[in-house]
This record gives structure tokens, C-alpha cells and sequence, in this order.
């Protein structure tokens, strides 16, 4: 027995040798995974800094609130707010005549002076906005941009004119300050005939001319008036007889 205690003994110290060397190695684990926990802590102080600095940054950007008869044109490049309608009815150079609150921007469009106007009231039946350019030394005209779709719509045909087909019917159509017409009639005869007339809202505000297909692989010009008549002028058709289908298909902006 006595022989054997020196191998217990040894084997002993045998741990405590093991033990001790594992110690080291665990400081540097941990003193490794310290110094991890401090770098990420280091980058997450840095990131909110930045994140501070970035709110400081677009909170000084801002929103100018106009006041009284301040003129539209003279703003310089920025973010501007009109408040109310006694301040709105002040404004010089609007797009629109009504005293609604509205948001505008100006952004700088060029390194001659260049810069457009944003303009967007707030209104539940208004549903556009509005675009003004400088250049040149001069201002354009506002340009409206309607955020609606009138969907599909019928097309209100003259007497004696009717649709070529059911899967064919002449109708209309107004997507932001686009007109779309499609479809296909008959019953025109002669030159010069009122097909049908757009209603208010849908009309050009110049007379639009097109060229639309016909029976035959023949053309016919079409004219859309001020007043909303579309006129089939003439075709290559000789003679235009009630029978013949001509297409209206075509799309001008308003």
C-alpha cells in the first residue's frame, strides 16, 4: 500500500500542474473578451455620436414658416411651410388662387441660377401638385400634377354614332394630366362629323390633331377641340360611308 502512495501523490500533483497552467490561458480569454466588450463599446458610443450628430444636422434643416406677402419666387433653395389660410392668401406668384396651408420646396437646379418650385397644398379635393422652373433668366408657366385616375369612363357619343362592338365602346380616360381615348365607332358619313364630346375637365387647352386608324388599313385626321368635340375631318376612305369603323385610339395632356 505504502508502495503505491507515491502514484497517488504524483497523480495528485499531476492536477494541480494542470490546473495551474489552465489559469493563464483563461486571463487571456477573458482579458480577449474584455477587450471585444470594450471595442464594441467603444463603436456603439461612436455610432450614437454620429446619430446625434445627424439629427443636430437634418433638425437644422428644417422648416421656414412663411409669413405675409412673401413672394414665391424670391425663396432660396430650402424647405418652407405656408401655415394658414390668412398668410396663404398673401402669397405672391402661387399656382392657385384658393387660401389653402401647403408645403413648398425649392431646389437648386443648375450653377446659372436654375431652380425649380415644388408646391403642395393640402386639400382633400385637390389632388395635385405643382412645378415651376427658372432658367434662362425667366420663370415657366406652373405645370399641374394630378395624383388621381379617373379610370375608364364612357364616352358621350353624338346622335347616330354608336360603338363598333361591345368589346369596343369609344371611352375616355384622365391619369394625373394625361387624356387616353380608346375604342372604335361607326356611323360617320361625310367630313367634318362630331363623333362625341369630352366633358369638362378632360379637354385640351389647345387643339389637339391626331391620326387614327380606319377600315381597310385606312387613316382618318381627327381634331379634339378646345370645347371637347372630337371631329373625324376626313379619311383616305372615298367615300365615308356610315358603315365603316374608325378608330379613336390616342392620348394627349391637358
Amino acid at each position: 500500500m505504502q508502495g503505491n502512495s507515491p502514484v497517488g501523490i504524483h497523480t495528485h500533483g499531476n492536477h494541480r500542474a494542470e490546473a495551474g497552467a489552465a489559469n493563464p490561458r483563461r486571463k487571456v480569454l477573458f482579458m480577449s473578451i474584455y477587450d471585444d466588450v470594450a471595442a464594441l463599446q467603444q463603436s456603439m458610443t461612436e455610432a450614437q455620436a454620429a446619430i446625434t450628430a445627424l439629427n443636430t444636422a437634418v433638425g437644422a434643416m428644417g422648416v421656414t414658416e412663411l409669413i405675409e406677402g412673401i413672394d414665391l419666387h424670391e425663396l432660396a433653395e430650402g424647405d418652407y411651410l405656408i401655415p394658414n389660410a390668412a398668410v396663404s392668401a398673401t402669397i405672391l406668384n402661387k399656382p392657385t388662387t384658393s387660401t389653402h396651408t401647403a408645403r413648398v420646396r425649392v431646389l437648386s437646379m443648375g450653377d446659372s441660377g436654375q431652380k425649380s418650385i415644388y408646391y403642395i397644398p393640402c386639400s382633400k379635393t385637390n389632388n395635385c401638385y405643382y412645378v415651376q422652373a427658372y432658367y434662362s433668366g425667366g420663370w415657366g408657366d406652373w405645370i399641374t400634377t394630378a395624383l388621381t385616375d379617373s379610370g375608364w369612363l364612357d364616352l358621350p357619343l353624338s346622335t347616330g354614332i354608336t360603338a363598333y362592338s361591345d368589346t369596343q365602346k369609344p371611352r375616355y380616360r384622365k391619369i394625373g394630366n394625361e387624356i387616353f381615348l380608346s375604342g372604335v365607332y361607326k356611323g360617320a358619313e361625310g367630313e367634318n362629323v362630331t363623333i362625341a364630346t369630352l366633358p369638362s375637365g378632360y379637354r385640351p387647352t389647345n387643339k389637339v390633331i391626331v391620326a387614327c386608324a380606319s377600315v381597310g388599313q385606312m387613316f382618318s385626321k381627327v381634331s379634339i377641340e378646345t370645347n371637347g368635340e372630337i371631329i373625324l375631318n376626313r379619311t383616305t376612305i372615298e367615300p365615308v360611308a356610315a358603315v365603316n369603323w374608325h378608330s379613336i385610339a390616342c392620348s394627349f395632356a391637358i
